[in-house]
């Protein structure tokens, strides 16, 4: 299927596709101690993006991992 963002149509299943993997791709990186992003924009017909940095780590699990015994 097919939506009309700004004019423009755009694969609803691809653009959802996109948003899910940013959304992992985030959780990633705080888990492994990266800094996350509180903005990105992106132009997913030239690939260019904007981001930027989180003001505050994201508390992404809030009990250290600790290994089973």
């Amino acid at each position: 299927g097919g939506v009309e963002l700004a004019g423009k149509a755009v694969g609803a299943s691809f653009v959802g596709a996109v948003a899910a993997c940013l959304a992992i791709t985030e959780s990633v990186r705080e888990l492994h101690g990266g800094t996350g992003f509180d903005i990105i924009t992106m132009n997913l017909d030239t690939m260019d993006s904007t981001r930027a940095s989180a003001a505050v780590r994201a508390d992404v699990i809030s009990v250290p991992l600790t290994p089973a015994t």
